[in-house]
């Protein structure tokens, strides 16, 4: 039981650092690509407008990362970037 125990509590710590970890390398001002590259593909993405997307990266089992870009030609620019509700995920 205790090792279960300390595996979720990592589990949970390591969510919080993979968010932190994939800010740090690729925040507002860069690409989408550079979060892809990163992170993955995104687990949803959908237009928010014409100009805008919001890309959606899960970090728990209800736990999203959500990055906001607009186009720019044909790149995606991340705009802003909207932490999970929860303090933990």
């Amino acid at each position: 039981m205790p090792r279960t125990l300390s595996i979720l509590i990592l589990a949970v710590l390591l969510s919080g650092c993979v968010s932190t970890y994939i800010k740090s390398r690729a925040g507002v001002g860069s690409e989408i690509r550079s979060v892809v590259v990163v992170a993955g593909p995104p687990d949803h993405w959908f237009d928010v407008s014409d100009n805008r997307r919001a890309f959606q990266w899960r970090m728990g089992r209800d736990c999203f990362v959500t990055y906001f870009a607009v186009k720019q030609g044909r790149a995606w620019v991340v705009e802003s970037i909207q932490d999970p509700a929860y303090a933990i995920c």
